[in-house]
C-alpha cells in the first residue's frame, strides 16, 4: 500500500465516524513505537494539530529514559509539542494488588485524561490497530465477556472531558509498518510486547501463530471485523435498550429498584448492576456483580464491601456509595477538592506546576511530595501498629513506632499521630517524617503540597 492511500484510508475512517473535526488540535499517545509514531506523523499530515503524550512508566531502567529522549527528539524534528508524565507503575501495581500491565494501562489514561484537561485539548488519539482489536476479541472471548467485550474495542469513547480515539483501528501492521519504511521514520521496539510472560504477549507468541495456521491469513482480520460488526449491532442496538431500562431501573442517583430487578431477565438484572457500578463506584470490580444478585434476595441491610465503595439492599432499592462512605472507619480521603479534620486542625492538598522555591522553608506543617508518583485520592487515618514507612534520606523501611521515638514525641501524643498514604504506602508522618520515595527530585514536574492548617477556625 503506497503511502497516499494508507494517508487516504484513515482520512476517510475519521471522517465516516465523525472521530474528530478537521483540523482539531489532538494529543496523541506516543510511546516512542512504531503504530504511536506513525499515528503522530499521519494525524499531521492529514491537517490535525497533534501533540505527543509520552508516558514513562520507568519499568525498564535506561530503556525507559531513551525512550522518552528518542520521543521528545522526534517531536523536536517534526515541530511538535511534547509532553511527558512519569508514573511509578510498579508501585502502583502493589498497592493496587494488580498486574504491571492493568497498572500501566490504567495510568496511561489517567496520565492522558490529566495532561487533555491541563492543556484544553478535547481529543486524545492512541495508536491500536485492527491486530489489536482482534487480541483484544479473542481475550474477552475467553474471559466470558459479553456483547460490549465482544464488540472489542470502539473507535471512540470518553475519556476524563476528553474524548479517546482510535484513527488507526482499521489499519493493519503490516500497513502501517510499510508506510513507516516509505516515509523514513524512525522508532523503538519494546521487547516487553513479545514478553510471553505477558498475556498479550503470550499469545502473540503462542496462540496467534496457531491460529493463522490453521485458520489462515485472513484469522485475524476476520475476527477484527466480527468485533466491528458485534460493535455496530451493541452501539445501534443494545447501548439504547441498556440506557432506556436503566432509566426506569435507577429511582434517583445511587438506587436501583428492586422489583425492576427482579422483573427484568438475567441477562439484564447483570446489565443494570454492572451499569450502576460504572456510573456509581467507579473502578469497582464487575466480578462482584453475583454477589450483589445474591442481595437481591436477601434481608434488607445486608452488603457487598468493594475495593471503592459498598453496595447494600434497602426495603425497596439496591444502595451504590461511593467513595469516603465505602472506606473502612477511621480513613478519610484528601484530594485537592477535599480537605481532612483531625485534632491537630485540617490538611488541605494543592497541586502545583511549578518548583517551590524552598522545600523546607515551611516544615513541618508543609510536605511536598512528587505528584507524579501520588495515587489521588490520598488516604489519611491515624497510624497503627505494624506501620512501616521509608523515612526521608534513608533506603530502608522503618516502624512508623521507632521513627516517633526517634523525633520524641511525648507518648501521650502518639496515638494521635496520622499518617497520609498512597494507596497502600505512606507518603507522610504528619509533622515528622517524609517518605523518601515520594521526594521531589530533579525531574519532578508535578508538585502535591500538603498543609496541615492549626488554626482553630480551620
Amino acid at each position: 500500500m503506497s503511502s497516499g492511500r494508507f494517508l487516504e484510508g484513515v482520512r476517510v475512517f475519521i471522517e465516516r465516524f465523525a472521530l474528530m473535526p478537521a483540523g482539531a488540535r489532538v494529543l496523541v499517545g506516543c510511546s516512542g513505537g512504531l503504530d504511536s509514531t506513525v499515528l503522530l506523523v499521519t494525524l499531521k499530515r492529514l491537517g490535525f494539530a497533534p501533540e505527543a503524550a509520552h508516558i514513562n512508566f520507568l519499568l525498564r531502567g535506561d530503556d525507559s529514559d531513551r525512550d522518552e529522549e528518542h520521543v521528545q527528539a522526534f517531536c523536536a524534528a517534526w515541530d511538535t509539542p511534547f509532553h511527558v508524565r512519569r508514573v511509578a507503575t510498579a508501585l502502583h501495581a502493589r498497592s493496587a494488588g494488580v498486574s504491571i500491565q492493568m497498572a500501566a494501562r490504567t495510568l496511561r489514561y489517567e496520565a492522558m485524561a490529566s495532561l487533555a484537561h491541563e492543556c484544553q485539548i478535547g481529543y486524545v488519539a492512541v495508536g491500536h490497530h485492527s491486530e489489536d482489536q482482534a487480541e483484544t476479541l479473542l481475550i474477552n472471548l475467553f474471559r466470558g465477556a459479553g456483547p460490549e467485550g465482544l464488540a472489542g474495542m470502539p473507535t471512540t469513547r470518553s475519556l476524563g472531558r476528553a474524548t479517546l480515539v482510535r484513527p488507526l483501528l482499521r489499519q493493519r501492521r503490516s500497513d502501517i509498518r510499510q508506510f513507516a519504511l516509505a516515509e523514513g521514520l524512525s522508532w523503538r521496539d519494546d521487547p516487553s510486547n513479545r514478553d510471553a510472560s505477558y498475556l498479550r504477549g503470550a499469545l502473540r507468541r503462542h496462540v496467534l501463530p496457531v491460529l493463522t495456521r490453521v485458520m489462515g491469513p485472513g484469522a485475524l482480520p476476520n475476527a477484527a471485523r466480527s468485533a466491528s460488526l458485534m460493535r455496530e449491532y451493541v452501539d445501534a442496538s443494545f447501548v439504547p435498550a441498556s440506557k432506556k431500562m436503566f432509566a426506569r431501573a435507577a429511582s434517583e442517583p445511587g438506587r436501583l429498584r428492586l422489583q425492576t430487578l427482579t422483573d427484568v431477565a438475567p441477562v439484564w438484572r447483570r446489565r443494570l448492576i454492572i451499569e450502576a457500578l460504572r456510573r456509581w463506584i467507579p473502578g469497582a470490580p464487575t466480578s462482584a456483580v453475583d454477589s450483589i444478585i445474591l442481595l437481591i434476595d436477601s434481608q434488607p441491610g445486608r452488603r457487598v464491601v468493594l475495593g471503592s465503595g459498598t453496595v447494600w439492599r434497602g426495603r425497596h432499592v439496591l444502595h451504590f456509595t461511593a467513595g469516603a462512605a465505602g472506606m473502612p472507619e477511621g480513613i478519610a480521603l484528601l484530594d485537592a477538592k477535599r480537605s481532612v479534620r483531625i485534632h491537630a486542625g485540617t490538611l488541605r492538598l494543592t497541586v502545583l506546576c511549578e518548583r517551590p522555591e524552598d522545600l523546607k522553608a515551611e516544615a513541618p506543617m508543609v510536605a511536598y511530595v512528587d505528584g507524579d508518583l501520588v495515587e489521588y485520592p490520598l488516604s489519611v487515618r491515624r497510624w497503627q501498629a505494624g506501620d512501616r514507612m521509608v523515612p526521608l534520606g534513608m533506603q530502608h523501611s522503618k516502624k512508623v513506632s521507632d521513627i516517633l521515638t526517634d523525633h520524641k514525641v511525648p507518648v501521650n501524643e502518639r496515638k494521635d499521630a496520622h499518617v497520609v498514604l498512597s494507596g497502600h504506602y505512606i507518603v507522610w508522618l504528619i509533622g515528622v517524617r517524609l517518605a523518601e520515595p515520594y521526594r521531589i527530585r530533579k525531574n519532578t514536574r508535578q508538585f502535591a503540597r500538603i498543609e496541615l492548617s492549626l488554626r482553630a477556625d480551620s
